[in-house]
C-alpha cells in the first residue's frame, strides 16, 4: 500500500458496484459527454459510493476500520439504491453526481454504523448517496453541464456486492483506487 511521505494513505469507505451497475453508469456518461457535457469522467473501473471519506491515515488504523467494515456489512441487512437523478455537488458546479435513492434505509444504517463504530466524526452535513460521475475541471466544464436538462434519464436499481476501505493513490493518469483486503 503506497502512501504520502509521513506514511499515511488517502482512504474512504465506500460500496463497489456490480458489472451492470457500472455498464449503466458508462451508457449514462456517454449519453451526456453525446449532448455536449465536458468533464474529467470517472473510469469504470473507479465508479463506487463513497460512504465515509477517511481522509489521511495511518495504515494500522486502514486496516482496523477495513477489519470493522467487513463485520458491520456482514450483520446489516443487504443495501438496495437507485439511481434516481442526475445532480451536482459545489457551488460553483464541481461534481456531476447521480443521486441516489436508499428506499429501505440500509445504506443510511450501515454508514451510521461505520462512523459510530469506528470513532470516526460526522462529515460536515447530512450523507447523500450518490455515485460521482465526472468533475469539472472549471467554470465552462460545469456550464456545459445545463446541457443534460430534459436529456431524459431511466432510474436504475442496484445493490452494492459489499462495503469495504479503499486507499486513493493519485498519478498523471488519473486516480486509483484499492480496495483494502484484511
Amino acid at each position: 500500500m503506497s502512501g504520502n511521505l509521513d506514511g499515511t494513505c488517502r482512504a474512504f469507505v465506500a460500496f463497489s458496484l456490480k458489472d451492470e451497475a457500472k455498464a449503466s453508469c458508462q451508457f449514462l456518461q456517454s449519453r451526456l459527454r453525446g449532448a455536449g457535457l465536458r468533464c474529467k469522467w470517472v473510469a469504470p473501473e473507479n465508479l463506487h459510493v463513497t460512504a465515509y471519506f477517511l481522509g489521511d491515515r495511518r495504515r494500522a488504523a486502514l486496516l482496523s476500520i477495513a477489519a470493522n467494515v467487513r463485520l458491520l456489512a456482514a450483520r446489516l441487512p443487504g443495501v438496495e439504491l437507485t439511481a434516481a437523478a442526475l445532480d451536482s455537488f459545489g457551488r460553483p458546479p464541481r461534481t456531476l453526481v447521480l443521486s441516489l435513492t436508499d428506499a429501505g434505509g440500509a445504506a443510511d444504517a450501515l454508514v451510521r454504523a461505520v462512523r459510530e463504530d469506528n470513532g470516526l466524526e460526522p462529515e460536515p452535513g447530512q450523507w447523500r448517496a450518490h455515485l460521482t460521475l465526472g468533475r469539472a475541471r472549471g467554470p465552462e466544464e460545469a456550464r456545459s453541464w445545463t446541457k443534460a436538462e430534459g436529456l431524459g434519464f431511466e432510474p436504475f436499481s442496484f445493490r452494492p456486492p459489499r462495503l469495504g476501505v479503499f486507499v486513493s493513490r493519485l498519478t498523471p493518469a488519473g486516480p486509483v483506487y484499492t480496495e483494502l483486503e484484511v
